[in-house]
């Protein structure tokens, strides 16, 4: 399901969802909810999205709502985007703290600048207690340098950063992907992650998806498994998504 995500193939992901019970006997989660949900919502199927939350054998957390409330924001839902924002108060406050800066870095695109965010220490600390709460029993791995070290510190887990070349001094493995406005590269120190750690990626923005990728790619080639990764900031404005488990 985490590899539809990122690929957007919204079908297919339907089919696996619908699969997980009758062909593997495995009992939906939270987090099978909610990546469901960001995947609909990235695809514009907004009712569909809230349907799947109303359907959720549990409360839906503010990771879920977060996804739903910035597809809301980018197609202009009202109404569905005020019932997300009814399930967690912090969650208008994390969006309207983000400034959209137009085109930057080339013309057409919409940049998501989550420094104003920072600026405020309550919003701020609202963002990381999200993440904090669903992440507090899994290993961190993180590309995003605002959020990554503090979850890693509140939930007790290392911070392995993954940076663009040339930044980092040891001995490192890399992954090319693919921009909205080019292609670039991540790079990780080798031995920083170990066979059968699990892996939380966090990421500050996301458009296209190519550096959660890549940095899942990373992540395989050491055995690693991953129960989701975290996304603070897409084209859609806030949006803290939980995405499902491998």
């Amino acid at each position: 399901m985490l590899n539809n995500l990122h690929a957007g193939l919204v079908d297919e992901g339907r089919r696996w969802f619908d699969l997980m019970g009758p062909a593997f006997g495995v009992l939906a989660k939270i987090e099978h909810y909610s990546c469901m949900v960001d995947l609909l919502a990235r695809a514009g199927h907004i009712n569909e999205a809230w349907e799947f939350i109303e359907k959720m054998p549990e409360k839906p957390d503010a990771v879920v709502l977060g996804a739903l409330l910035g597809a809301c924001r980018n197609l202009r839902n009202v109404e569905i985007g005020e019932n997300g924002l009814k399930g967690d108060p912090r969650l208008q406050a994390i969006s309207e703290s983000i400034r959209v800066v137009p085109h930057f870095p080339k013309q057409g695109i919409m940049f998501q600048d989550i420094t104003t965010m920072l600026l405020d220490h309550k919003v701020f600390k609202d963002a990381v207690d999200i993440f904090v709460d669903r992440y507090r029993d899994m290993g961190v791995e993180a590309r995003g340098f605002m959020f990554g070290p503090s979850i890693a510190l509140a939930i007790g887990a290392k911070f392995v950063p993954l940076r663009k070349p040339r930044k980092l001094p040891g001995e490192v493995i890399s992954e090319a992907y693919v921009l909205e406005y080019g292609t670039d590269c991540l790079e990780m120190h080798v031995g920083a992650v170990q066979p059968g750690e699990r892996a939380l990626v966090i990421d500050d923005l996301v458009a296209t998806g190519g550096t959660l990728s890549a940095a899942i790619r990373l992540l395989v080639i050491y055995g690693s498994t991953m129960p989701g990764d975290v996304i603070c900031s897409n084209s859609a404005k806030f949006e803290a998504v939980g995405h499902g488990v491998l």
